[in-house]
Protein backbone atom coordinates (compact mmCIF):
# COMPACT_ATOMS: atom_id res chain seq x y z
CA UNK A 1 0.00 0.00 0.00
CA UNK A 2 1.24 3.29 -0.95
CA UNK A 3 1.37 6.23 2.14
CA UNK A 4 -0.01 9.15 0.29
CA UNK A 5 2.30 11.40 2.72
CA UNK A 6 5.08 10.64 0.73
CA UNK A 7 3.86 11.68 -2.67
CA UNK A 8 4.34 15.21 -3.78
CA UNK A 9 0.77 16.87 -4.77
CA UNK A 10 1.50 16.43 -8.33
CA UNK A 11 2.12 13.04 -7.96
CA UNK A 12 -1.22 12.64 -5.96
CA UNK A 13 -2.75 14.36 -8.62
CA UNK A 14 -1.74 12.08 -11.60
CA UNK A 15 -2.20 8.73 -9.69
CA UNK A 16 -5.83 10.16 -8.93
CA UNK A 17 -6.48 11.45 -12.44
CA UNK A 18 -5.22 7.58 -13.34
CA UNK A 19 -7.63 6.15 -11.09
CA UNK A 20 -10.05 8.31 -12.08
CA UNK A 21 -9.85 7.37 -15.77
CA UNK A 22 -9.22 3.41 -15.16
CA UNK A 23 -12.40 3.33 -13.25
CA UNK A 24 -14.19 4.94 -15.91
CA UNK A 25 -13.01 2.08 -18.37
CA UNK A 26 -13.85 -0.51 -16.10
CA UNK A 27 -17.79 1.06 -15.63
CA UNK A 28 -18.49 1.24 -19.51
CA UNK A 29 -16.94 -2.55 -19.82
CA UNK A 30 -19.89 -3.68 -17.05
CA UNK A 31 -22.19 -1.27 -18.77
CA UNK A 32 -21.34 -3.18 -22.22
CA UNK A 33 -21.36 -6.49 -20.62
CA UNK A 34 -24.80 -5.67 -19.10
CA UNK A 35 -26.18 -4.35 -22.60
CA UNK A 36 -27.03 -1.31 -20.58
CA UNK A 37 -25.06 0.76 -22.47
CA UNK A 38 -24.73 0.69 -26.34
CA UNK A 39 -22.72 3.12 -28.76
CA UNK A 40 -25.12 2.69 -31.78
CA UNK A 41 -25.43 6.68 -31.98
CA UNK A 42 -22.02 6.88 -32.95
CA UNK A 43 -22.27 4.81 -35.72
CA UNK A 44 -20.49 1.59 -34.62
CA UNK A 45 -23.31 -1.18 -35.97
CA UNK A 46 -22.96 -3.74 -33.64
CA UNK A 47 -23.88 -6.78 -36.42
CA UNK A 48 -20.12 -7.31 -36.98
CA UNK A 49 -20.06 -10.84 -38.68
CA UNK A 50 -21.91 -9.16 -41.53
CA UNK A 51 -19.45 -6.64 -41.85
CA UNK A 52 -16.38 -6.84 -44.45
CA UNK A 53 -13.07 -5.88 -43.73
CA UNK A 54 -11.76 -2.63 -45.55
CA UNK A 55 -8.64 -1.47 -46.74
CA UNK A 56 -6.57 0.27 -44.53
CA UNK A 57 -5.72 3.54 -45.06
CA UNK A 58 -2.60 4.73 -44.17
CA UNK A 59 -2.10 7.63 -41.62
CA UNK A 60 -5.34 6.56 -39.86
CA UNK A 61 -5.85 5.73 -36.36
CA UNK A 62 -6.56 2.55 -34.32
CA UNK A 63 -9.84 2.57 -32.06
CA UNK A 64 -9.96 4.57 -28.96
CA UNK A 65 -9.96 2.82 -25.58
CA UNK A 66 -14.20 3.55 -24.91
CA UNK A 67 -14.16 2.21 -29.03
CA UNK A 68 -12.31 -1.21 -27.93
CA UNK A 69 -14.05 -1.81 -24.93
CA UNK A 70 -17.55 -1.43 -26.45
CA UNK A 71 -16.62 -3.54 -29.29
CA UNK A 72 -15.02 -6.02 -27.02
CA UNK A 73 -18.74 -6.66 -25.57
CA UNK A 74 -19.68 -7.72 -29.29
CA UNK A 75 -17.37 -10.72 -29.44
CA UNK A 76 -18.01 -13.17 -26.12
CA UNK A 77 -14.68 -15.11 -25.49
CA UNK A 78 -12.24 -12.49 -26.65
CA UNK A 79 -9.92 -10.18 -24.81
CA UNK A 80 -7.54 -7.61 -25.29
CA UNK A 81 -3.94 -8.93 -24.24
CA UNK A 82 -1.43 -6.97 -24.81
CA UNK A 83 -3.23 -4.93 -27.11
CA UNK A 84 -3.98 -7.40 -29.32
CA UNK A 85 -7.68 -8.80 -29.77
CA UNK A 86 -6.85 -12.52 -28.54
CA UNK A 87 -8.93 -15.34 -28.33
CA UNK A 88 -8.19 -19.44 -27.77
CA UNK A 89 -9.86 -22.33 -29.32
CA UNK A 90 -9.72 -25.93 -27.60
CA UNK A 91 -10.31 -28.60 -30.11
CA UNK A 92 -10.44 -32.35 -29.74
CA UNK A 93 -6.78 -33.23 -31.27
CA UNK A 94 -4.48 -32.23 -33.51
CA UNK A 95 -6.28 -32.83 -37.11
CA UNK A 96 -9.18 -30.56 -35.73
CA UNK A 97 -6.47 -27.90 -35.00
CA UNK A 98 -4.91 -27.93 -38.63
CA UNK A 99 -8.08 -28.01 -40.42
CA UNK A 100 -9.32 -25.14 -38.06
CA UNK A 101 -5.91 -23.19 -38.72
CA UNK A 102 -6.88 -23.85 -42.34
CA UNK A 103 -10.18 -22.37 -41.81
CA UNK A 104 -9.72 -19.16 -40.44
CA UNK A 105 -6.63 -18.34 -42.85
CA UNK A 106 -9.18 -19.05 -45.91
CA UNK A 107 -11.49 -16.45 -43.73
CA UNK A 108 -9.07 -14.39 -43.35
CA UNK A 109 -7.59 -13.83 -46.95
CA UNK A 110 -10.88 -13.70 -48.15
CA UNK A 111 -11.33 -10.73 -45.87
CA UNK A 112 -7.73 -9.64 -46.24
CA UNK A 113 -6.78 -8.92 -42.73
CA UNK A 114 -4.68 -11.92 -41.06
CA UNK A 115 -4.28 -12.82 -37.70
CA UNK A 116 -1.53 -14.17 -35.64
CA UNK A 117 -1.97 -17.83 -34.90
CA UNK A 118 -0.22 -20.39 -32.80
CA UNK A 119 -0.90 -24.03 -32.33
CA UNK A 120 -0.41 -24.90 -28.74
CA UNK A 121 -0.17 -28.15 -26.98
CA UNK A 122 -1.80 -30.22 -29.96
CA UNK A 123 -5.36 -28.74 -29.16
CA UNK A 124 -5.43 -25.26 -28.96
CA UNK A 125 -4.90 -22.71 -31.47
CA UNK A 126 -4.71 -19.01 -30.63
CA UNK A 127 -5.70 -16.80 -32.91
CA UNK A 128 -4.64 -12.54 -32.32
CA UNK A 129 -5.54 -9.81 -34.34
CA UNK A 130 -3.71 -6.74 -34.52
CA UNK A 131 -3.48 -3.92 -37.21
CA UNK A 132 -0.09 -3.49 -37.46
CA UNK A 133 0.23 -0.52 -39.82
CA UNK A 134 -2.08 1.48 -37.27
CA UNK A 135 -0.11 0.60 -34.66
CA UNK A 136 -3.92 -0.75 -32.97
CA UNK A 137 -6.79 -2.58 -33.32
CA UNK A 138 -8.70 -1.66 -35.87
CA UNK A 139 -12.80 -2.41 -36.94
CA UNK A 140 -11.18 -4.76 -38.86
CA UNK A 141 -10.10 -7.27 -36.02
CA UNK A 142 -13.28 -7.17 -34.28
CA UNK A 143 -14.74 -8.03 -37.24
CA UNK A 144 -12.80 -10.95 -37.90
CA UNK A 145 -13.62 -11.84 -34.28
CA UNK A 146 -17.09 -11.79 -35.09
CA UNK A 147 -17.08 -13.68 -37.97
CA UNK A 148 -14.61 -16.18 -35.91
CA UNK A 149 -17.37 -16.31 -33.75
CA UNK A 150 -20.53 -16.56 -35.84
CA UNK A 151 -19.28 -20.37 -37.10
CA UNK A 152 -19.54 -22.17 -33.93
Amino acid sequence: MVFLGHLSSYDVRVLLHNLHYNLQEVIVFLLIRRNIFWPEKRGISMDLAQKKCTTYRAGSPPLTRKETFVLLGEVPGWSIDNGHLTRTFELNNCSQCVDFFNEVMTLSLQEGHIPDICLKESRFVEVSYYTYPAGGLTLNDFIMAAKLNARE
